[in-house]
């Protein structure tokens, strides 16, 4: 193998790769990132709809998420309330839709009903996890991990409201069917959350960066002063004594290290010599549980609701987005277990006429994450099983070669604030 062009070579430029670059960088290493698609952000993507700025990927933000607000005080950015913010739990212009009926009219009892079978799921989740930055700190994850959310929610006694409404909770936590998720990734967001109803809610869908996620990555990138090279879709990683080799579509690079920042899904498209361990091959192979999409809709008129809910049809969750007079846009999340069979303006109206016939859609937009080879999946939750068997190991270097994604981070798993963890604790390790 020839000489070393650089230091390290990072695999993918979202947030954990620009992470990892920048503490590198920070260190005086020569650092080259490779990025398949044309432009920087992974599963972070701002862009506009018909002027109004709207996240195709993840967006959400909260001082509850350590580095992510080191981030934002880093940089002095500001962050901007969603619309349809209301009181966890609260009942008030929100619309369940379960088996084509819609229910849009909820009283105070309905409310606790919800509330108590919500508090009742988490209730483990400070035991399991009493410290959740370190998720090994006890052996309580071994009582929950074989479950799924699905599993868990069969064994309580629960009116139907709060079976269906547990059954949209954790289909929109996991972003794939209730059977899907495990139940331990529930426990552990709960406990990231302070095991607080409000905070939970807040940290996961009331603020986003008022300039966007994308103006967060710009900074950073240019903090990091590596060589970023797009359009560059990694083929083979070959390591031996002297370094790392990578072959890409950009052609061949060297280095002494390289970090693979890609989610986890990923892994097994690249060719790795020596082949990855037995626990990240099967872990690839098996994938996470985010298979369901995001869908930005303009409607015509003013939205007046807080939030729509549903079980059992291809919208899973409707949240005003942007409100004016003569147009609103809504993000509509979409299951993984009923899908659309096509995404159009005629299927859209469709579904959205089951919740309020009165609304008009206008147009949409989306980007399918499932399609997209470089990604191959929404935002990272464990199925059932995988913490315990491939967890540990995911977080461990091969030789000369690191891992670092939102997927495997030991906090926040599948957002911005896990990206960040561990890109930051691989470039640290490197």
């Amino acid at each position: 193998m020839s000489t070393p062009q650089y230091d390290v070579i990072i695999i993918g430029a979202g947030f954990a790769g620009i992470a990892a670059a920048r503490e590198l960088g920070w260190r005086g290493k020569r650092v080259c990132v490779l990025e398949g698609a044309d432009r920087i952000g992974g599963r972070a993507w701002s862009t506009h709809m018909n002027g109004v700025p709207i996240e195709l990927g993840g967006g959400y933000v909260h001082w509850s998420q350590p580095h992510t607000w080191a981030e934002i005080s880093r940089y002095g950015l500001e962050i901007v309330e969603r619309p349809y913010y209301t009181s966890t739990n609260a009942m008030r212009n929100t619309r369940l839709l379960v088996d084509g009926e819609a229910q849009a009219a909820f009283t105070p009892e309905d409310a606790a009903q919800i509330s108590q079978a919500f508090r009742a799921f988490m209730a483990p989740a400070k035991d399991v996890f009493p410290t959740p930055y370190d998720p090994f700190a006890t052996d309580g994850f071994a009582d929950y991990d074989h479950l799924s959310n699905e599993d868990r929610i069969k064994q309580m006694d629960l009116t139907d409201l709060q079976r269906n409404t547990l059954l949209r909770t954790t289909g929109m936590q996991c972003n794939n069917a209730a059977r899907e998720g495990g139940y331990l990734e529930a426990l552990r967001w709960y406990a990231l959350a302070h095991n607080n109803d409000d905070i939970y809610a807040a940290s996961v869908s009331r603020y986003t960066l008022a300039q966007g996620t994308g103006h967060l990555l710009d900074l950073m990138a240019r903090d990091a002063g590596a060589d970023i090279v797009l359009n560059a879709r990694v083929e083979a990683v070959h390591q031996d004594a002297d370094g790392v080799r990578v072959t890409c579509t950009a052609g061949d690079f060297s280095a002494e290290a390289c970090i693979v920042a890609t989610g986890v899904n990923v892994w097994k498209g690249i060719d790795f010599t020596p082949e990855l361990s037995p626990e990240k091959a099967a872990f690839t192979r098996e994938e996470l549980s985010g298979k369901g999409g995001k869908i930005y809709v303009e409607l015509k008129g003013r939205f007046q609701d807080s939030r729509w809910s549903a079980v059992g049809g291809p919208i899973i969750s409707v949240l005003p987005h942007w409100v004016g007079d003569e147009s609103s846009v809504i993000v509509v999340f979409t299951s993984a277990e009923h899908p659309f069979n096509a995404i159009t303006k005629e299927s859209l109206q469709r579904e959205i006429s089951r919740f309020d016939p009165e609304l008009e859609v206008l147009s949409y937009t989306h980007h399918d994450w499932i399609a997209d080879d470089l990604v191959q999946g929404t935002w990272g939750n464990f199925r059932p099983g995988q913490f315990t068997k491939y967890f540990r190991q995911a977080l461990e270097p091969e030789g000369r070669i690191h891992f670092a994604n939102a997927d495997i981070a030991k906090g926040w798993r599948g957002f911005f604030d896990g990206a960040l963890e561990s890109g930051i604790r691989a470039g640290r390790t490197v």
